[in-house]
């Protein structure tokens, strides 16, 4: 790529990111962010490197969300099949000699 191509992406990413500061969206935030950073750093300019850091933070962040909300949906999911019961709270109950 020639510095005019990563001027360009550095303008559009950075057109880019207001959008991106809605809820759901961390994703395509640490996108931008990487594009800027990496076009940065290419063209000489090394304060790409803190745009590269917070792409990696976005998305480890946004990586550790997504993992939280997964496990809640299939808890949830789960309780609603098992109509409540939670099979797993009767399976280690015996009844102990008298």
């Amino acid at each position: 790529m020639v510095t005019a191509e990563y001027d360009a992406a550095i303008s559009l990413c950075r057109q880019a990111l207001p959008m991106t500061e809605r809820p759901g969206l961390e994703a395509l935030r640490a996108r931008a962010l990487n594009v800027i950073g990496v076009s940065r750093v290419a063209i000489g300019d090394e304060a790409g490197i803190a745009d590269l850091e917070a792409s990696i933070a976005i998305a480890r962040e946004a990586a550790a969300s997504s993992a939280r909300n997964s496990f809640a949906a299939r808890s949830s999911a789960w309780s609603r099949s098992a109509g409540g019961r939670g099979s797993c709270s009767t399976a280690g109950s015996r009844s102990s000699p008298t």
